[in-house]
């Protein structure tokens, strides 16, 4: 008798978990643009234990990762890559059944954010961001399925809910 009602609190606990935690590391990379005066990317990473390389590919993120783009040891400033010895500031992966759709100003570039000294978020475009990010478990157990993290222009960031009918779909920007 407790099965469906424990599957609605453990879904719904998986979302807001895997959405506080990007939406933490987006606003942790907003905060050390600031802090060092210098361009800070976050970016798809499907393996961030592993590999340590930004992932450009289509599709839902199983990860992502935060550097300071700032040419260290070698590498090549504010070209969106980590390279040479560019600091990474954070890394985190999601939890299955849990999905990260990206919004067309995010998907339809590099994957990538840019964060500026001051503080505000760029798509590739080099245009102030208005973007969201879908976590959602193909289920209707929550109804809500879905958490957005929203960027708007300025770089405000929240998270709401949303009733995705039990689909995994991209959101709108």
């Amino acid at each position: 008798l407790a099965a469906p009602s424990f599957e609605m609190v453990f879904n719904s606990n998986r979302l807001t978990a895997n959405a506080n935690q990007l939406l933490t590391g987006l606003q942790s990379a907003r905060m050390e643009a600031v802090r060092r005066n210098a361009r800070v990317v976050v970016c798809r990473n499907d393996t961030p234990d592993a590999a340590l390389a930004c992932n450009a590919a289509a599709g839902a993120w199983q990860g992502w990762m935060s550097f300071v783009d700032d040419g260290a040891g070698g590498g090549t400033a504010r070209d969106g890559v980590l390279n040479g010895a560019e600091a990474v500031l954070s890394s985190g992966n999601f939890t299955a059944p849990s999905q990260l759709q990206a919004s067309p100003a995010i998907s339809g570039g590099n994957q990538r954010i840019r964060f500026s000294p001051d503080g505000l978020a760029y798509s590739d475009a080099n245009v102030l961001l208005n973007a969201q990010f879908a976590f959602c478990i193909p289920t209707t157990s929550p109804l809500e399925n879905t958490r957005l993290i929203t960027i708007g222009s300025g770089s405000r960031m929240n998270i709401s809910r949303f009733d995705g009918g039990g689909l995994c779909a991209a959101p709108a920007n």
